[in-house]
């Protein structure tokens, strides 16, 4: 594994903005609203936007028509539209003009689109577009009869609300605005707040103007101070200074505040590391947050370059979503982790035995950033970070001596994906078609299924039923479709016999009712057995498909091999028709190249295990020598040599010196780091369903106790320092080397998730449990089926 050790950074007071909070997805606002003074960011006027704007105000001609004869509308705001309109254009009226056409729907498409701005800006100037779109965002247009208005002070709560909805609903105009604005020479920006100065002597337009120039900061400061508070969705964007930002979190929940992604940037990146405390108290704040807004909280904490953002992220790292951040932030400031860490060893907090093993954790991934910082700390942390140093280099020294190469497989000294392949062109037959459907059934099997009762909301014919009027019915479409499949069951078979394989039921069959089907028409059966079992992947539809036998239920039973709870149903589904679902697996496993074709190799392989020539021999007889010839380079094939597409990479945070020895058996010797990583490599390109065969050879050579010990290492690595959806192989791995220790300390996690937003986890969890498939793990997965309510366990990568 390659050495990860963060070097020692210069830099780590320089707060950089990731680059990703610039990216803007189409259609979308851009996540930092921009500023003046802030990020440069090169504004280009939209040369369409006049053009475009043109063309929405023809096809609203009729709208503005209707509001501006309403009588009730004030003369100011018509007179000064009607004058826009004509040719002479004011920034009341392009104000006006512009409310009408952007709060109606027009040949579909309704809202204010930012290029307003830069038509305004391409038409008349940048300073008459900054007030127009000030006097825009406080036009009151309805389109229940409501006149037009120009907004003016209210103290009336519903009035403000309102007032603040105007506002929000032509933000992206003022956020193109804002973003003109940031560009704008030095003279035009002058007079754009020299104009807007004017406007700003109205209350109701006061926050409006702090928002398009939030560099007055006298004006932010008495708006954060006396505005309001139902402004604070445009006022979060105007802070720019740390006192603005704790003045308005004082009077409104720092949760509300920052709980979008584009306050919280925008925030951040004007504000920076003097943000902190403000962050953790909304990460911390009773208002219930969504998961992920949580998490974007403590991860943008986590990128602040100081001792009290450090300080803020130790102080909750109990709170399981905390250890990612924590673990980042010490890789991104490696010197100042270990300055803070050591004060909080050595201090009075709650935390020191927490701090000190970080401080572990951190001289085996950054020694040498440790060690250079060594002078700098005060006497009482310097001896305790030398003490660590010490009982770090003491357990290395102790660790079991590494395996010579001649006690190891081959395997693991050069595995497959180590050496070089010849690329060799898969055989594609897309002409060969499977065997006609067939059922194998067992002793007695049949005969048990056509005793099944009829469930007992099925409709009942009678004795004396006219069926010759009734298959006439059923024809016409007249039957109701919840009752053909139960009309199949009770008519008399010879005579419906030839319809039912065409036949679309249209509705879900109770699998009673296809217990009956299935015995009754055996091979015609075939595709309403594997529509259903394909819509219903459980217990009854693995036992269901069981005797038959098609292409179609062949490549079926391949997809279950990825799935972890129908994996025994296909197992037993291959072991039952050996070369007969040989035969119904090749035409998908020489067909066009895709995952089908993947799952049904892997299937293949199964089935003709141990009777490679007998398949070989039969492949010939039914496809022809081409075929058969591919089938058997296909059979010897090494299952070893069976590698994924793509190749995973170790992940950076893995650090196999943090991780216990994994022993050989007999507990002497411990595999060198060369084949852990080669372990490590193999977990990683596994997933539930499909567990590299490698790893069956890995549990052989080694001592399965530690074997699991390094699995549930690997495991609390994975939950300390990755964000969600990172390391989806650490799961599969547990269920692929766990033990009932494992089960022991994985189950009252798996209690936990669902309550923390982690459901995709806990059904994981639960896979885990059925991977392990000890007695002990089957007790705690029926526990959990009884405790627990989320979805069922899922298989394959997803």
């Amino acid at each position: 594994m390659a050495d990860t050790t963060p070097p020692r950074r210069t830099d780590e007071d320089e707060f950089v903005i990731p680059r990703s909070w610039y990216s803007i997805p189409r259609g979308w606002q851009p996540p930092i609203t921009p500023r003046r003074g802030g990020e440069p960011r090169a504004v280009t006027v939209d040369a369409d936007a006049s053009a475009d704007l043109s063309l929405r105000i023809t096809r609203a001609g009729r709208l503005l028509d209707v509001a501006l004869s309403e009588p009730g509308s004030p003369g100011e705001l018509v007179e000064a539209a009607r004058a826009t309109l004509a040719g002479r254009a004011t920034p009341l009226g392009a104000a006006v003009v512009a409310a009408v056409v952007t709060r109606f729907s027009i040949h579909g498409t309704r809202g204010a689109y930012a290029e307003i701005a830069d038509a305004w800006t391409q038409e008349h100037g940048i300073v008459f577009a900054a007030e127009a779109a000030c006097l825009l965002a406080r036009i009151a247009v309805s389109d229940e009869g409501v006149p037009l208005r120009l907004r003016t002070a209210s103290s009336e709560p519903a009035e403000v609300e309102a007032a603040v909805d105007d506002a929000r609903s032509v933000l992206p105009v003022l956020v193109r605005m804002r973003a003109l604005l940031a560009g704008a020479e030095d003279g035009d920006y002058a007079k754009v707040v020299e104009t807007l100065s004017v406007l700003r002597q109205e209350e109701a337009a006061r926050v409006l103007v702090s928002f398009l120039v939030p560099t007055l900061l006298d004006w932010v400061d008495a708006d954060c101070a006396a505005s309001a508070t139902s402004w604070w969705p445009l006022l979060i964007r105007a802070v720019s200074t740390k006192e603005q930002l704790t003045t308005l979190a004082a009077r409104v929940d720092p949760a509300m505040l920052l709980s979008d992604r584009s306050s919280l940037f925008t925030v951040v990146s004007a504000v920076g590391p003097a943000a902190a405390s403000v962050i953790a108290a909304a990460f911390d704040s009773g208002r219930r947050l969504d998961q992920p807004d949580r998490q974007r909280l403590v991860d943008t904490l986590a990128l602040l370059p100081s001792d009290e953002a450090f300080d803020l992220i130790f102080a909750r790292g109990d709170q399981r979503r905390t250890h990612p951040a924590l673990s980042a932030m010490m890789r991104r400031f490696p010197a100042r982790a270990v300055r803070r860490l050591a004060a909080a060893a050595t201090g009075e907090s709650t935390r020191a035995g927490d701090a000190t093993r970080l401080l572990r954790r951190h001289v085996v991934t950054a020694r040498s950033v440790v060690e250079s910082v060594l002078p700098e700390l005060p006497a009482a942390g310097r001896a305790l970070v030398e003490s660590v140093i010490a009982a770090v280099a003491a357990a290395e020294a102790a660790r079991p001596a590494a395996a010579p190469d001649s006690a190891l497989p081959d395997l693991l000294i050069d595995p497959p994906w180590r050496r070089q392949r010849d690329a060799v062109a898969p055989v594609v037959q897309v002409s060969l078609t499977s065997p006609a459907p067939a059922v194998s059934w067992a002793d007695g099997e049949q005969q048990e299924w056509a005793a099944t009762p009829l469930p007992a909301d099925e409709r009942r014919w009678p004795p004396d039923t006219d069926w010759a009027r009734e298959i006439e019915t059923l024809r016409a479409g007249r039957l109701d479709r919840s009752e053909v499949a139960a009309f199949f069951v009770q008519a008399p078979r010879e005579q419906v016999a030839p319809l039912l394989p065409r036949w679309d039921f249209r509705w879900r069959i109770r699998i009673g009712t296809l217990r009956l089907l299935a015995a009754a028409y055996g091979p015609a059966a075939t595709t309403h057995v594997v529509h259903h079992a394909r819509g219903r992947p459980d217990f009854d539809s693995g036992l269901l498909l069981l005797p038959f036998v098609s292409g179609q239920a062949a490549e079926l039973v391949a997809a279950w091999l990825s799935r972890t709870e129908m994996r025994p149903h296909a197992l037993t589904w291959l072991d039952r028709h050996g070369a007969a679902a040989v035969l119904a697996l090749v035409p998908a496993a020489l067909g066009p190249a895709g995952t089908p074709r993947r799952q049904a190799e892997q299937a293949l392989r199964i089935a003709a295990a141990g009777r490679i020539e007998e398949s070989v021999t039969m492949v010939e007889a039914e496809f022809g020598a081409q075929a058969a010839s591919a089938v058997r380079t296909l059979m010897e094939i090494s299952p070893l040599d069976d590698l994924p597409d793509w190749l995973p990479a170790l992940p950076g945070w893995l650090h196999l010196p943090l991780l216990p020895p994994i022993l050989l058996r007999g507990r002497a010797d411990a595999l060198p780091a060369s084949a852990v990583e080669h372990v490590l490599t193999m977990l990683a390109m596994s997933h539930f369903g499909w567990i590299y065969p490698g790893v069956e050879e890995i549990r052989r050579t080694c001592d399965p106790v530690s074997l699991a010990e390094f699995g549930w290492a690997v495991f609390l690595e994975w939950q300390r320092t990755t964000q969600p959806g990172e390391g989806s192989w650490v799961l599969p791995a547990l269920g692929a080397i766990g033990d009932d220790e494992t089960v022991r300390q994985l189950a009252p996690l798996i209690r936990e998730w669902p309550g923390d937003g982690w459901h995709l986890r806990a059904v994981d969890g639960v896979n885990v449990l059925a991977g392990i498939g000890t007695d002990l793990a089957l007790l705690h997965l029926h526990s959990l089926s009884q405790r627990l309510l989320f979805a069922k366990p899922r298989g394959g990568t997803d």
